[in-house]
């Protein structure tokens, strides 16, 4: 099974329409948001990852400077929706309830998700329907 995931920045149109504030403030979720966004294992009152850097890359392009906000994933477009930061960026996808609530931005990254059994078992298992109560792993990149 394999599934192309887009990701996209969540934004509140204020941020291009409003008066050019000194921050660009964005959200992300830092505890569970790796590789995107994540605490600096050096620097906990740091964050970093490729978020961090496409964060920088807007904020420089609006004349702004970059100011990260955390917030829980499962709170990040409510926290847009009330205003807490400008946008959000934390691995998001482009879903469409959220597309329904939220600006979303053409997707800036993807990647694919894809099922991986041990070769005994690849007639078995061939989808996520065949994992119905297994146990099974994920896996990050490698």
């Amino acid at each position: 099974m394999r599934a192309a995931v887009l990701v996209s920045l969540l934004a509140i149109a204020a941020v291009t329409e409003a008066q050019p504030a000194a921050e660009l403030r964005w959200g992300g979720d830092a505890e569970g948001g790796a590789p995107f966004v994540s605490a600096d294992p050096g620097n906990p009152d740091r964050v970093v990852g490729f978020e961090v850097d496409v964060a920088a890359l807007i904020a420089r392009g609006l004349g702004r400077t970059p100011r990260f906000i955390q917030s829980g994933f499962t709170t990040l477009d409510a926290a847009v929706i009330r205003g807490d930061f400008d946008i959000a960026l934390s691995g998001l996808e482009d879903l469409p309830g959220r597309r329904a609530r939220l600006a979303l931005t053409i997707p800036y990254y993807e990647f694919e998700e894809r099922l991986t059994v041990r070769a005994a078992d690849r007639d078995r298992l061939r989808d996520l329907r065949d994992l119905g109560g297994r146990r099974v792993g994920t896996l990050g990149a490698t």
